[in-house]
């Protein structure tokens, strides 16, 4: 049996170190991708309104300059006088705003019934009561 004597070395470990560094840096880059707010050159969904609806059907992205247009919901009638019922998207990707432009339409009073009365309001969407007269 023979026996050598030399110096010994131990393999390199940077092949270990190099998959950790690019592993992290792996995680590194996808945690800054998820966290990075994205920035989109569009306006978020059109707003909402108990009162008015979009005019047209809505579409999936709006850029800069769009204008949307609302009409009266059912029920509602338009203020007078006139409100702006036109919404933009502006340059910095936020609608222009809007108040509410339409008011319940009113419902046809009803008459007090024989030995009774009425109690509400008679707007759109309002109950009204019946109370009998005492006796």
């Amino acid at each position: 049996m023979t026996a050598s004597y030399g110096t010994r070395t131990t393999p390199p470990r940077c092949h270990k170190n190099l998959f950790h560094s690019c592993r992290f840096v792996g995680i590194f880059l996808v945690t800054l991708v998820i966290l990075l707010p994205t920035s989109s050159d569009a306006c978020d969904d059109p707003p909402r309104y108990e009162s008015m609806m979009l005019k047209n059907v809505s579409k999936d992205l709006y850029h800069p300059g769009d204008q949307i247009e609302f009409k009266c919901r059912l029920g509602f009638k338009p203020i007078t006088p006139l409100l702006p019922t036109t919404a933009i998207c502006q340059a910095n990707n936020t609608w222009t705003p809007l108040q509410e432009a339409c008011t319940r339409k009113s419902c046809p009073q009803l008459a007090d019934p024989s030995n009774g009365q009425v109690n509400g309001t008679f707007l759109f969407g309002s109950e009204v009561h019946f109370v009998c007269n005492e006796g």
